[in-house]
């Protein structure tokens, strides 16, 4: 049988262990960043504007017999001007614009790049 002295010595190791253990925890956590917070941009709009000069694609509106696309607050289709410039194609991630010979493609998320999909083949299926 352990002895009162023994018992509330191994009772404040694990006391102070425990402690530790969630000091440490509680540390890390706070390096991590949040995958729910916004970007940038939204928290400081004016950073957002101040990078973007031009027309911003905002959204992408595809049904059947719908296909517009919403470029700095005006909602526009293919064929339409916006300013001096035509709209030329909507796709589901972007927009071109044409002035004469010049070209203006607007990303709807200009910071994703899409990168095809290479497949490996399949080694159960050969053979």
């Amino acid at each position: 049988m352990a002895t009162p002295l023994k018992f509330t010595a191994r009772l404040g190791r694990r006391t102070a262990g425990l402690a530790l253990l969630i000091t440490s925890s509680v540390a890390f956590a706070g390096e991590l960043a949040d995958p729910t917070r916004p970007p940038p941009a939204f928290e400081n709009p004016a950073q957002g504007v101040a990078a973007n000069n031009g027309p911003v694609l905002q959204s992408v509106l595809l049904a059947p017999g719908r296909n517009e696309a919403v470029i700095s607050g005006q909602t526009v289709k293919v064929g339409q001007r916006l300013g001096e410039m035509r709209v030329e194609k909507i796709t589901e991630s972007e927009v071109v614009l044409r002035n004469g010979k010049d070209a203006l493609t607007l990303k709807l998320f200009p910071e994703i790049e899409k990168k095809p999909v290479i497949r490996k083949p399949d080694s159960r299926s050969a053979g």
